[in-house]
């Protein structure tokens, strides 16, 4: 069976394609979910760069202020069109 390697809280990891893991979740980043979690959380506490610093400093993983910016930009969007979505339906904020 493949492994695929996927980043996660603990390092990186290498799984089977079947592994809860990495099938068990969005997986277009390659990370798990807590990790996309997390990088979602510091991208809009922070800027990037400061986001990929913090993870490194206080979970020794090394992620790019890009990748941080495209999970959070990825979900930003998700949420933007299901609020849309809501929206167009009827449903009020």
């Amino acid at each position: 069976m493949l492994k695929k390697k996927l980043k996660s809280s603990y390092g990186e990891l290498e799984v089977s394609e079947d592994h809860l893991l990495y099938r068990g979740h969005q997986n277009r980043f390659r990370m798990s979910a807590y990790l996309q979690e997390m990088l979602c959380w510091l991208g809009q506490e922070c800027v990037f760069d400061k986001a990929s610093e913090a993870l490194e400093k206080l979970c020794h993983l090394q992620v790019s202020d890009k990748q941080v910016e495209r999970v959070s930009h990825y979900y930003d969007d998700l949420l933007e069109q299901e609020m849309r979505l809501e929206i167009a339906s009827g449903a009020s904020y």
